[in-house]
């Protein structure tokens, strides 16, 4: 794999990677372009970066991941930056093309899947309320931009194949379904680790610190009472899901009692 170093970046993350960001690059889907737009970012003028880009047939490098790309406010301390060589503006017919199906299926797509294996993310597309609540995953600069108001981007574009690209990650991943992570929604409420350690209850928009003045052993306890009663997620045997969440996540819920 090809790098192109960025400057516009910084060397560390000031919170645990909890999000796969998509873009759109805004350039034609064709070989080449990757590294173009890699290039063409690296431009201390330009001011922006991305972890990775895309075209049909080359992913190029560029911020290391365990560093921060400039590229979606709201999502990046701890989002994993994609940037693809493609338009916003394509309609659900261009996304159907050669290039652009190449491009999901034999480079987007394995490198999402990897993402999702090495900092341990669940294969589900999210959206603006997801984002909200802290949930892992996998989404858009648009969504981003729904969630926090950040900036005017509409990337990836309402036509964007999502639920196609997901199908072609968990395929990646040996996955034939969504797994426990896609129903989080149907769970009255979430446990998750913040980056300091600290374990929340989290319920709507709502969250309760469990780890205040409690032992491990008392917590995962009460945990396990909540997956029995199927009030939080569980992996097989029972095991409860813990999801990181980050500071930004944190501080748009309303800590009970305050």
């Amino acid at each position: 794999m090809r790098t192109v170093s960025n400057s516009s970046s910084y060397p560390s993350r000031t919170s645990g990677v909890r999000l796969v960001v998509v873009h759109t690059a805004e350039t034609p889907c064709e070989e080449g372009r990757a590294y173009n737009i890699a290039a063409y970012l690296a431009n201390p003028a330009v001011r922006a970066s991305a972890h990775y880009v895309v075209d049909p047939g080359e992913t190029v490098a560029q911020v290391p991941e365990e560093g921060t790309a400039w590229a979606a406010p709201g999502a990046n301390s701890d989002g994993i930056q994609i940037e693809q060589a493609a338009y916003a503006g394509y309609s659900a017919d261009d996304w159907q093309g050669a290039d652009q199906q190449r491009m999901l299926r034999e480079q987007l797509a394995p490198l999402v899947a990897g993402i999702c294996r090495r900092w341990d993310l669940p294969a589900v597309w999210l959206s603006a309320a997801d984002l909200l609540a802290g949930r892992a995953g996998v989404t858009d600069h648009n969504t981003v931009n729904e969630a926090y108001r950040a900036s005017d981007h509409w990337d990836c574009g309402p036509s964007f194949p999502a639920g196609l690209l997901m199908e072609l990650v968990r395929a990646e991943l040996g996955e034939t379904t969504a797994g426990p992570a896609q129903a989080e929604q149907e769970y009255e409420m979430r446990a998750c680790e913040m980056n300091d350690g600290q374990i929340l209850l989290v319920d709507g928009m709502e969250y309760q610190v469990l780890s205040e003045g409690r032992p491990w052993d008392e917590i995962n306890a009460i945990l396990i009472e909540l997956g029995r009663a199927g009030l939080i997620p569980t992996r097989d045997g029972g095991v409860p899901v813990i999801e990181k969440i980050g500071d930004n996540a944190v501080n748009a819920l309303r800590k009970v009692g305050e």
